[in-house]
């Protein structure tokens, strides 16, 4: 790999910090409306994006040891490996709030103010994921892939959350064409995520496994 594209890549560390603490910030916010409002989908969302935190916070460990002198070569690898298996692995907790999504039959009013809020994440969350993903689309080593994986994750997500977001605010989850299109959107996007979750997890794995035996070559 040439320099040039390590050391864009190396750039991640600042704007991983702020994708975490937006994304802790977001998860109390839905743990809020969740409370504020016996409102179970908020809740359990609120758990995702806290994972979700917990995982841009493991990007960042493994991009400050990428840049430590004297560090392990394959510490920080296994940092990204862990994080995108994490990414995976959590798509389970996904399974809950789509179930709440879909079945829900009580009226919610959480107001425009939430769906104000919960809108504004997801077009910062969708932007900083396409803009991520032109700047990166032909760069396939361990970093730019996991952190790749995560960004789209995180906005497919954020519009699973819009949707139900605006049917709350609504107040017409119990609509019959409501719920139907809810069920086919819900599946798309779930589908959408686990496939990106699988495709990164694998393309981080193959990467490392390029990486090492580049690292076996030179030595």
């Amino acid at each position: 790999m040439s320099t040039s594209k390590i050391a864009f890549v190396g750039r991640y560390g600042k704007s991983g910090i702020v994708s975490a603490m937006v994304a802790l910030a977001f998860a109390v916010y839905n743990g809020y409306l969740g409370i504020a409002h016996e409102y179970i989908f908020g809740v359990s969302i609120a758990v995702y994006f806290a994972v979700l935190s917990a995982i841009y916070f493991i990007l960042v460990d493994g991009e400050m040891l990428s840049g430590k002198v004297g560090a392990k070569q394959n510490t920080h690898v296994r940092k990204y490996i862990v994080a995108t298996a994490l990414l995976l692995a959590v798509d389970v907790l996904l399974v809950g709030p789509i179930t709440l999504m879909v079945l829900q039959r009580r009226q919610f009013n959480l107001g425009m103010i939430a769906a104000i809020t919960v809108a504004t994440y997801a077009t910062y969350k969708v932007s900083s994921a396409v803009v991520n993903y032109v700047k990166t689309r032909n760069y396939f080593d361990v970093r730019t892939v996991s952190v790749r994986s995560v960004k789209l994750v995180d906005a497919m997500v954020s519009l699973l959350t819009l949707q139900n977001t605006l049917i709350a605010a609504k107040g017409s989850s119990a609509e019959q064409s409501t719920f139907v299109l809810t069920s086919w959107t819900s599946l798309a996007l779930y589908v959408a995520i686990v496939t990106v979750s699988v495709m990164g997890f694998r393309r981080c794995l193959s990467a490392s496994k390029i990486a090492k035996a580049q690292q076996t070559e030179q030595n």
